[in-house]
């Protein structure tokens, strides 16, 4: 999408804008939201630049103190291709190939795609994924949610074929055994790690991760934290302890992930709470509930939304991590050469239809979210 003039254009205005943050972000920040405004054409965009002028509109708005950390903090041609890649090739172009899609194949198409990937295990299925997320920006997809376990290197090679999408990768299981010392993720993940400006890493808030966070911040990545709720620590997201205590270590957003079995009406709780903060804010971080802020978009981009997830195995499965079906990506040839005006011409394979490891993108949305 780099070759698109309308991109270079956008690209450069925002650029010139990020140094000027530097100097005057309150100022620069409404600017940046004004021209956004004026640019927006589809639904999602108007409806959030409209929101963000909004939240600034109030001088005093700690949402002030989140843009001066990010823009001191991280580094401008990071933040750029970020933005570019979210708000340019998924919001704005990649929106419009996705209901283009909707109409052709009569389906849902998400504007995320949210996939669990064991780094000990991703060798074996590296080309699975990387199909699939070609095959997913040809539908317009081009945001990408990882839940990845223990990380490592070879996984970045993956992000590094795809530079037009924007992966939000949370880590997990860190093991943390020293608060004092990166011992447990090597420091040549880190290494890797910056060189890559599509990407938002995003850690469990735990006091034990301080270092990890202390990490990230002295690289200028970057990042987010996430918590994971359930009925038994609701009371901290009601009071507003995790917000307080999340802002200390200036993550971009806290994320609200809802416990395996968490009960659906904790989850529009969790949201309704997420969205009252944003709106009214008292912290300088965003609040997102995972589930629920997401199919927000996709119902502005859509109309509807529709959650698709993979887990460890390749099998789609709920928000809850139950399986879907008797399904996995590894025979993904029939869509080998397709592109965004050929989809009504397939046959499909049906065999493990909701297995990534066996079966393709297309199939699976065809068979899982109908219009």
């Amino acid at each position: 999408m780099k070759n698109d003039v309308f991109y270079t254009l956008i690209e450069t205005v925002v650029a010139n804008k990020l140094k000027d943050m530097e100097k005057y972000p309150e100022r620069a920040a409404r600017n940046l939201i004004d021209l956004g405004l004026l640019f927006s054409k589809g639904k999602f965009q108007n409806s959030f630049f409209s929101s963000a002028q909004t939240m600034l509109q109030n001088e005093e708005s700690p949402y002030y103190k989140l843009i001066s950390n990010v823009v001191n903090g991280v580094e401008n041609q990071r933040l750029l291709t970020f933005g570019m890649n979210l708000g340019y090739n998924s919001f704005k172009c990649g929106s419009k190939i996705i209901r283009r899609n909707e109409r052709k194949l009569n389906c849902i198409i998400p504007w995320e795609i949210t996939l669990h990937i064991d780094s000990f295990s991703f060798k074996n299925n590296n080309q699975h994924y990387d199909k699939l997320i070609t095959d997913g920006e040809k539908l317009g997809i081009y945001s990408w949610i990882i839940f990845l376990n223990n990380p490592s290197t070879n996984f970045l090679d993956l992000i590094k074929r795809h530079p037009d999408s924007v992966f939000f990768i949370f880590l997990e299981n860190l093991d943390i055994k020293n608060c004092d010392m990166i011992t447990d993720i090597d420091k040549n993940f880190w290494d890797c790690v910056e060189e890559l400006e599509n990407i938002m890493l995003i850690v469990e808030l735990d006091k034990k991760n301080r270092h990890v966070y202390n990490e990230l911040s002295s690289r200028k990545l970057l990042y987010s934290v996430y918590y994971r709720y359930s009925q038994k620590n609701i009371d901290l997201i009601l009071d507003g302890s995790i917000l307080r205590f999340a802002e200390q270590f200036n993550p971009f957003f806290t994320v609200f992930v809802s416990e395996p079995h968490c009960n659906d009406n904790l989850r529009k709780m969790v949201y309704q709470i997420s969205e009252q903060t944003r709106t009214s804010p008292s912290y300088s971080t965003i609040a997102w509930e995972l589930f629920y802020s997401n199919a927000y978009i996709d119902n502005i981009i859509s109309g509807k939304s529709r959650y698709i997830s993979f887990d460890h195995s390749g099998n789609l499965c709920t928000v809850d991590g139950k399986k879907v079906a008797n399904e996995n990506i590894s025979d993904s040839s029939k869509t080998e050469n397709v592109d965004t005006a050929g989809f009504d011409n397939l046959e499909f394979d049906n065999s493990k239809e909701n297995n990534i490891f066996y079966s393709d993108l297309i199939s699976i949305l065809k068979s899982n979210s109908k219009l």
